[in-house]
């Protein structure tokens, strides 16, 4: 089995790309604020990470705009360069919005039909094998019921996703089919979020670890047939939106046709620069695999914070990778 790497990267300061970006006004300032196009120079620190922690993987296609790092090597021979224009419509280009970017990645030439899908935010910490993304040509995800609540714009977009759902599934019959899949000792104390949902007959959400997605490309291929309209309408958007969907939605359909296997709830976490402490922990961690390291709304101390990101950085991933000139 071929697992591919797929992750995505943009360069807010290039000069070229925000002459294009102003060009556009987005409907919506606080889902597209610059802290979401904000490169925070630890994109090399990705690719040790990768080479140190998962050495087995087949491909790393690299999405960007056009605009590459200026010590990333293209010639290596895992590597493998994307630009929007190599595998989204004309139509819906240029494109300044994630969703846009991710809900077509399965056009992609020469992508696998297993991928893990990264934010370029997103660090392997410790070792992994395959099977920590797939298993028995499964994905490997947490099926975890969660209500949706709504604290920010993007909540907007995680309910989109559920009403597709819940047009598409029946959740009890969902329950009776993957009843050990839903209910899993790997979700450790996961499981009352779902057990507090069995009154609801619908699906009233999931709960969405801040980490990589594994992916069976088919799946996108299956929701494109099933929900063209509202993927095209995101697609069309520059910037995201709160009509917008996003790959979530891939990972539900995969939820509910039981295409997964279970996940550990402790495989990934997410800590912010805002709550530095956890930030440092995390590279102390033996079992947490994969790390989110968001950008946040309002870093106090922001330079100084960066600066111990990278000192941090450096004493886990000191060598250079082969993706490096």
């Amino acid at each position: 089995m071929k697992i591919d790497f797929v992750v995505t990267w943009v360069d807010g300061n290039d000069p070229k790309w925000l002459e294009e970006k102003n060009k556009y006004s987005p409907t919506d300032e606080i889902m597209n604020t610059d802290i979401r196009y904000r490169d925070y120079g630890t994109f090399k620190y990705w690719f040790r990470s990768i080479e140190e922690n998962a050495p087995w993987v087949n491909k790393i296609y690299l999405i960007t705009e056009g605009h590459l790092p200026e010590w990333l090597d293209k010639e290596n021979k895992k590597l493998v360069v994307v630009k929007h224009s190599d595998y989204m419509s004309s139509q819906y280009l240029p494109t300044f919005n994630s969703n846009a970017i991710e809900l077509n990645i399965h056009r992609i030439k020469g992508l696998s039909e297993h991928f893990v899908l990264f934010n370029d935010d997103f660090f392997l910490f410790n070792k992994t094998d395959k099977d920590d993304f797939f298993e028995n040509g499964l994905p490997k995800d947490c099926a975890v019921y969660s209500p949706v609540v709504p604290y920010r714009e993007f909540s907007n977009i995680v309910f989109n996703n559920v009403r597709i759902i819940n047009k598409h599934f029946n959740k009890k019959e969902n329950l009776k089919k993957n009843f050990l899949k839903i209910f899993n000792f790997r979700y450790g104390k996961q499981n009352l979020r779902t057990l507090l949902t069995l009154p609801w007959s619908n699906v009233l959400g999931y709960w969405n670890p801040h980490v990589t997605s594994s992916f069976l490309k088919s799946t996108f291929t299956e929701v494109w047939s099933e929900e063209r309209e509202i993927l095209n309408s995101t697609s069309l958007n520059k910037f995201r939106t709160t009509s917008d969907v996003n790959q979530w939605l891939m990972r539900y359909f995969q939820i509910e046709k039981g295409l997964y296997i279970p996940q550990k709830s402790n495989f990934g976490c997410k800590v912010t620069l805002n709550e530095f402490e956890r930030v440092e922990k995390s590279f102390k961690s033996k079992k947490t695999k994969v790390v989110c390291i968001n950008d946040d709304f309002g870093v106090e101390d922001y330079d100084i914070k960066m600066k111990k990101l990278i000192s941090l950085f450096e004493k886990k991933y000191p060598k250079k990778s082969s993706f490096e000139i």
